[in-house]
């Protein structure tokens, strides 16, 4: 069985608990390609992948499932259609749409793992997150990166926690290594929190990736 080996590792208990599992990934950029590959792979029994964006050619540095010839194509359909031929245990349910505050997480969500690549995106999802969701947010840039999970009502917001972050448009600088050794951490992260064990509760994890420096801060 596909899964045989990560049930030795982990044991039957804790792999049925990720097959009863939905998850929300917001952003199916290079954080989201890696890991919804990932949560594919574990066996999540439903997958939402939520984005607007059409792929381009600076994409395919490090957006591991799109390839040249889907540039144009819209990320989500493209990755529906790469995630559901990996097997058919993972019911995957695309969603051509932006983070707005006006967007609205289904219902039987019980994680969501925020792979976006802008503060307003960012801010609209934690913001329209219900009470008691956990959220894993995962960002990267150059040879930075950072993990932390949040619980709607329990944790300060996001734009509480980043309200003294320099905010300015920009193009990302970034490669498919660091972007590949975060999105495997926060992919673990979020498949801790779907087994009832958050590892990164109000605590932020931050790497610098260069140097192989690994920093924790409890934040509450």
């Amino acid at each position: 069985m596909i899964f045989d080996r990560q049930i030795l590792y982990w044991g039957e208990e804790k792999q049925e608990k990720i097959r009863k599992s939905t998850v929300l990934v917001a952003g199916v950029g290079g954080l989201g390609s890696f890991i919804s590959q990932i949560l594919v792979r574990a066996g999540v029994g439903k997958l939402y992948i939520v984005d607007n964006g059409i792929i381009d050619e600076p994409d395919l540095n490090r957006q591991i499932l799109y390839n040249e010839s889907d540039v144009g194509e819209k990320k989500v359909f493209i990755a529906e259609k790469k995630l559901k031929s990996i097997h058919n245990f993972t019911d995957i349910v695309p969603i051509f749409n932006s983070v707005s505050d006006e967007f609205s997480i289904p219902d039987d969500v019980n994680a969501v793992a925020d792979c976006l690549d802008n503060f307003e995106g960012r801010k609209n999802l934690n913001n329209v997150l219900k009470k008691g969701q956990i959220e894993v947010h995962i960002a990267v840039e150059r040879n930075y990166g950072q993990i932390i999970t949040l619980k709607k009502g329990e944790s300060p917001d996001l734009s509480e926690l980043e309200s003294n972050f320099i905010r300015y448009d920009k193009i990302i600088p970034v490669s498919a290594d660091s972007v590949g050794v975060m999105a495997s951490l926060g992919a673990n992260e979020v498949i801790n929190c779907i087994s009832s064990q958050c590892a990164l509760l109000n605590t932020l994890l931050f790497f610098e990736l260069d140097s192989f420096t690994v920093k924790k801060i409890k934040i509450v």
